[in-house]
């Protein structure tokens, strides 16, 4: 954040938890699904100036508790290049003339939320067309804009992004702590959901902060137009993780067992062609269980406690 001499930092509404940003950093409210001409006004009023661009804005389809989050394919890709295509089109017009504009995608670029990939995965690997996915009509719009505007582009793509932000559906670390400051305020152990499998395959994850750095480097001054995986090779297993995170909330952790019964699915895909489709297995989901009465009582008393 020092080596900018000015950063701006544009969303529809500031983080969860909020507390304010370095002296060089200013935090603007627009929303990118507002018509470009609406953006631009907030973009001149500001007085917003840019040599280097990063776009991380996503949203996420609006879904009842029984639909699958994973069958939102052309949905998402419509509201995402929406909001995408609404910023490129109001950057020339507010007068802003980036030299490079760095987009941030996600691991789903390479087909891991249909079904087993081709291992590892590398930058130059095939698009998986399996259905609609708006990473590739966003990378397919920013080349276009680009080339138009004379100025360069990088992708950045993570993986499963570690992080503790309250409100966002997708991360790791909060729905986990979550989940084990029950069991300790319960007495219950912390049981493992997945099998034995689950359990022992390492895990690849990204961070905040990794990425950060990662993407620093990749507008200064790494190659133009190249796309970067940026997960930070911290692999681990759940079988070393589980009981580390138990302890420190004070819950007994409870891995795998011989004998457990589990709930079997496959994947709606097969993206490497080949082995048959992926098979998903376990004991119980994090939703049924934050369902059960004891947690919602137990969630309230941690809740003044805290």
């Amino acid at each position: 954040m020092k080596r900018w001499k000015k950063v701006y930092c544009l969303s529809w509404r500031p983080p969860y938890g909020y507390i304010g940003l370095p002296p060089n950093a200013e935090y603007i409210s627009v929303d990118f699904l507002a018509l470009p001409d609406e953006i631009v006004a907030v973009l001149k009023a500001k007085k917003v100036t840019a040599d280097h661009v990063f776009f991380f804005s996503y949203v996420h389809p609006i879904l009842n508790h029984n639909r699958n989050p994973w069958t939102t394919a052309q949905e998402s890709l419509n509201i995402n290049c929406t909001l995408f295509s609404n910023f490129l089109t109001a950057i020339p017009i507010a007068s802003i003339t980036p030299e490079r504009i760095l987009l941030q995608t996600g691991a789903r670029t390479y087909g891991v939320h249909l079904g087993p990939t081709k291992l590892p995965q590398e930058e130059s690997d095939a698009r998986v067309l399996l259905e609609p996915s708006f990473y590739y009509a966003q990378e397919d719009a920013l080349s276009a804009f680009c080339e138009e505007m004379g100025c360069a582009s990088n992708v950045c793509v993570p993986g499963h992004i570690t992080g503790a932000v309250a409100d966002a559906a997708m991360k790791y670390a909060y729905p986990l702590a979550i989940y084990a400051a029950l069991c300790a305020k319960l007495g219950e152990p912390m049981m493992f959901p997945g099998d034995v499998t689950a359990w022992q395959s390492p895990q690849s994850l990204s961070c905040a902060l990794m990425n950060a750095y990662m993407e620093d480097w990749a507008v200064l001054p790494a190659p133009r137009s190249e796309r970067f995986n940026t997960c930070d090779g911290s692999s681990f297993t759940w079988e070393a993780a589980w009981p580390v995170v138990s302890k420190w909330y004070g819950a007994r952790s409870i891995g795998p067992w011989e004998g457990d019964q589990y709930q079997v699915q496959e994947t709606r895909f097969n993206p490497r062609g080949y082995g048959g489709n992926g098979v998903m297995r376990w004991k119980f989901t994090m939703v049924s269980w934050a369902a059960r009465q004891e947690f919602k009582k137990a969630w309230a008393s941690l809740a003044i406690e805290a």
